[in-house]
């Protein structure tokens, strides 16, 4: 009875183990793309803004937030 119970709760720290190595890989996989969606944003912003200046334009920027339509100036 005693080692039935030992070995249920064995296999359940595996089981809790793996969820946790599980839950790990994925935060750390979400992390990495939030950073990398990130990056492209701010890449492409720059890029835009960038454009706009060889075409003569401003762009006002606020803040907090990425760029609108609104945002250009001549």
């Amino acid at each position: 009875r005693v080692a039935d119970l030992m070995k249920e709760l064995d296999e359940e720290r595996r089981r809790t183990s793996d969820r946790n190595r599980i839950n790990i890989i994925l935060s750390g996989f979400c992390m990495s793309q939030r950073r990398r969606m990130r990056e492209a944003e701010q890449l492409v912003e720059r890029a835009t803004s960038t454009l706009l200046m060889h075409c003569g334009l401003r762009v006002r920027r606020e803040e907090e937030g990425g760029m609108d339509e609104g945002d250009i100036e001549e």
